[in-house]
């Protein structure tokens, strides 16, 4: 079974702060590599948007790599 780790992933805010970024392993499906990232510290309310970059995609099965960027804006919601 593949599975895929991101390395050299970061996330900064509309604002410019920067957050730390942890990256689960992951299992492709087809093209998609579907994952969960953990991004600490808690990002504050009012932020509208947080991009987030993926460096670095290793197969950790086969020791492959393969070179990004990827880049992710993600919009935000105000919340309740």
């Amino acid at each position: 079974m593949k599975r895929w780790i991101t390395h050299a992933t970061i996330a900064v805010d509309d604002a410019g702060r920067m957050y730390r970024v942890a990256c689960v392993p992951s299992t492709p499906v087809g093209n998609r590599l579907d994952g969960t990232l953990v991004i600490a510290p808690p990002i504050p309310a009012g932020v509208r948007r947080l991009t987030v970059t993926v460096g670095t995609v290793l197969d950790a099965s086969e020791g492959r790599q393969t070179s990004g960027p990827w880049v992710f804006p993600i919009p935000l919601g105000q919340g309740p």
